[in-house]
């Protein structure tokens, strides 16, 4: 990414991803983003969707997550439209990430009847704010992502986050 002096790197380091940045002008946290999305996967232009989500199904999302320095990032699941705003698939969630990887898991029920479920998603963690008025030294790292859904009594994998482990 390189975004009006920001410039974000990526590398995955002992199966984590961990993004850092090399120059930094961050002044909207949705300047740095962690997307899966279309365009991420090679299958689509940038904004695309990619997640294939159903009415009326419960889904948990859990991930580990740390930053060197902590702060707030925002998880979104969700479709860009036409006009660039961002249809979420639910509320927009805040996170405060702290220095030691920790889990995290909520869980989504999509029964707005205002919103288009058949539209593919994109998954976002918005990291932007854990940069703001940083230095260059602030890492976020991220593993074990996982998107589940509730069949009954249990919740099973859905393989729509490809490589959510990071192992290739």
């Amino acid at each position: 990414n390189n975004w009006e002096g920001s410039e974000a790197s990526v590398s995955v380091i002992d199966e984590h991803y961990e993004l850092s940045l090399a120059g930094n002008n961050v002044y909207e946290a949705w300047h740095v983003q962690v997307i899966q999305d279309g365009f991420s996967l090679g299958t689509g232009p940038d904004n695309s969707g990619a997640l294939e989500f159903e009415a009326d199904e419960t889904y948990r999302v859990s991930f580990d997550a740390m930053a060197n320095i902590g702060g707030d990032i925002d998880l979104g699941i969700g479709y860009t439209n036409p006009d660039s705003s961002f249809t979420a698939y639910g509320e927009e969630i805040g996170i405060a990430i702290t220095d030691s990887m920790q889990t995290f898991t909520y869980e989504f029920t999509f029964d707005d009847d205002s919103i288009d479920y058949t539209t593919p998603a994109q998954f976002k963690l918005i990291v932007g704010s854990l940069f703001m008025d940083q230095p260059l030294s602030q890492t976020f790292t991220l593993d074990n992502v996982m998107i589940e859904k509730l069949d009954g009594t249990e919740y099973v994998e859905t393989g729509i986050i490809v490589n959510g482990d990071f192992s290739n």
